[in-house]
This record gives C-alpha cells, structure tokens and sequence, in this order.
C-alpha cells in the first residue's frame, strides 16, 4: 500500500509494485519476496510485511489505507493518505505532490510507539542495473538513466539487488534504493523524484523547516530555466497560511524563473490557483 510510480511522457522512472500475478515459479521463497512488501515502493518497517504471508488469500487482520484527501488545480496536484498493519505499531503517512507535470515530491511520515527500522523503497528500472549510483552524506541523492532521486536529510541510502516482472514467468534484474532511517520511534522522508535528461546535472533540495513544524517548506534549486521554486504544504494536511505566499491553502508553489519573474500556484486555496508578476511589475 501507499505506493507511488513516477514516470515521464517517454519513459517509466521507477516501478510501483512488482506485478506477483506474474510470478510462476516452483521456489516459493521467490513467490514470497514478490508478493511481500519489499517489492513495493513504499516503506517497510523492521523488515517485516505488511500482512503475513501465506500461499493463498491472506488470513487474519489485513492492513488498512485511506486516503485522506486529494486537492488539484492545473499545475499542482496533492494527495495523501495513511497506511496501518496488524503486523508493527507504526503508522504511514504519504504525501506526494505533483509540481507543473515536471516532478515530485513525496513526504513520508513514520509515527511509531517504540524505535524501529524504517527503510524507505524506491524500485528502479531494469534499465537501471549496473548504472544506478547512490550518493550519501550530508545531502544523499541517487541518480539513474532518466532519474533522479534527492533526499532531504542525511539519511543512510543504499543500492540493493531487486527483480521485475513485466511479463507472466519473466523475471528481469532490478536495482531498489533503499533509505533508512534506524532506531528511531519517528522518522520524516522527503524525496524529489525528476525526470533527467542525459548530461544534466543532479536538482539539490533544501528543507527549511523542521518535523515538527506546522508547515514543511522546501527549496529546490538546479533544474535549468525553472530556476527555483519554493514548496510548501500544511503538515496536518488542513488549510491554513503557508508563509511563501498570502492567503491559505492546502499547498502552494512560488516559482522564481532566472528572469526574476515569479509564478505562484496552489491548492484548495483562497486566491486564484496561478498568479504572475515580472520584477518590473513590483512596487
């Protein structure tokens, strides 16, 4: 559950579930990996499922998501939702916001009652193996053919050894990225997702403000012509001031082009959901 696939107009960026209706294979360690939560792009917590596995239909208590609220106007799309397992105490919150059909950002939240492990997974494409690299530090980023993922915190990224099926009983190599965070009760992901053209460099993402914080602001930088936007979005996910522009909102976007001209959008706001102003026109 709670999963999300990127994609541009020419190609898919990172797959959302591997398709275990697939999988025709004896080795049922095989048909387990594929059908458990590992093979999704979401996040695991401890390692562990999000239901129990078993040949056959599930028994017992499932897992239960719900989406809390979906907000568009023609520029900027914002969804998210929450995700519960009868398997671990922690609950996942996922926003993903879709900014001008150029990329996106996704922020996911892990609220447990004791430390765990949560490792946040981004299935590649096949494409990908032998060419993904990951980047850690201060400002961790992986950047594959056509993609790039940066990270907002100093978390402990890592490459590992996946599979795809994109075909019944065909099975492809894939590499996932892996992002943890450990012993830790509660963690916050944030991750830009964008499409890269050959030769281009990787975006750089700033978070400005801290977890707890009402409003989560955001900068990014490096993405060509676009210059910089600034993202923001109400943490409880209700409308209220976002600070980067007037009025209330769910979230908004103030885009600052390498001219000085600024373009803002929102959602769900009480102003209009795209304005414009040039230098020239300020007072």
């Amino acid at each position: 559950m709670m999963t999300v696939c990127p994609q541009s107009p020419q190609r898919v960026l990172c797959v959302t579930d591997r398709e275990d209706r697939n999988i025709d294979v004896a080795d049922d360690a095989v048909s387990q990996w594929f059908k458990g939560t590992v093979a999704r792009s979401t996040v695991t917590v401890d390692g562990l499922d999000q239901v129990s596995y078993r040949p056959g239909r599930p028994k017992g208590p499932l897992p239960r998501a719900t989406l809390l609220g979906r907000f568009q106007s023609d520029t900027l799309d914002l969804s998210w939702g929450e995700a519960v397992s009868p398997c671990d105490d922690a609950v996942h919150q996922r926003r993903i916001l879709f900014v001008a059909g150029e990329y996106w950002v996704i922020e996911d939240r892990l609220i447990g009652a004791r430390p765990h492990r949560y490792d946040l997974r981004f299935h590649l494409t096949p494409d990908a193996s032998s060419h993904a690299v990951a980047y850690g530090g201060g400002h961790p980023a992986v950047w594959a053919p056509g993609l790039a993922l940066v990270f907002g915190a100093p978390h402990k990224v890592a490459l590992q050894h996946g599979r795809v099926s994109p075909r019944f009983a065909i099975s492809e190599s894939a590499p996932i990225v892996v992002v943890t965070e450990d012993e830790t009760c509660d963690a916050r992901f944030i991750t830009l997702a964008a499409p890269l053209a050959a030769g281009e460099p990787l975006p750089r993402m700033r978070v400005r403000t801290g977890g707890q914080a009402p409003v989560t602001v955001i900068e990014i930088e490096g993405r060509g012509r676009q210059g910089r936007d600034v993202v923001a979005w109400t943490t409880g996910g209700d409308r209220g001031p976002l600070g980067i522009v007037a009025g209330a909102g769910r979230a908004a976007v103030v885009r600052t082009l390498t001219d000085g001209t600024c373009v803002t959008w929102r959602v769900d706001g009480d102003a209009p959901s795209c304005q414009t102003w040039s230098p020239n026109s300020r007072r």
